[in-house]
């Protein structure tokens, strides 16, 4: 099951032409998931790749974040 669509799933920043600069295109790579079971895909909310920090400046990895509902009871 994909969640997010190709161009969101970016997860990871390789400046392969080493000039400083974020090439969309070519230098974001999918690396890093979150595994479900596939009874645990239907709990998902919403996932999302937060993308407020510079690669560059930063680290280059973007987290995974993934929203599910559950069914306890906060108490």
């Amino acid at each position: 099951m994909r969640v997010l669509a190709k161009q969101e799933r970016y997860t990871a920043f390789w400046d392969e032409d080493r000039d400083g600069k974020v090439d969309m295109l070519r230098e974001m790579t999918s690396i890093d998931y979150i595994l479900l079971s596939p009874g645990q895909t239907s709990s998902i909310v919403s996932a999302s790749v937060p993308d407020e920090h510079d690669p560059a400046e930063a680290t280059d990895h973007f987290a995974v974040v993934v929203h599910r509902k559950t069914g306890g009871k906060r108490g």
